[in-house]
């Protein structure tokens, strides 16, 4: 799960002519960046049972149980997402575009 929200000041107001003279909607892109681990079939992975691939990487010292989930405090995944898609997703417009 994953969440975020933006944060406006007197200078970037999120409105039309505003003082840095900032794109505002439709072109403000919001982006949330994470990362994530795929399987060959390309199904999210999350190595949550013993036996997974990279649970000793995540869990070696744990205390779990051979047939217990985990609720692992931290993952690094081998892929990054930008808005959930792994690659970059083409804007198709020759306008000024502001990511936050």
């Amino acid at each position: 799960m994953a969440g975020f929200y933006i944060l406006r000041d007197e200078q970037d107001t999120g409105d039309a002519g505003n003082p840095l003279r900032l794109p505002t909607y439709p072109y403000e892109i919001p982006l949330a960046i994470q990362d994530r681990m795929f399987k060959e079939n390309g199904e999210l992975f999350y190595p949550s049972f013993y036996g997974d691939p990279y649970w000793t990487d995540f869990l070696e010292d744990a205390r779990f149980g051979q047939d217990d989930a985990s609720a692992m405090a931290e993952m690094f995944g081998d892929f990054m997402v930008v808005n959930g898609y792994v690659l970059h997703f083409p804007l198709g417009s020759f306008f000024l575009f502001s990511f936050v």
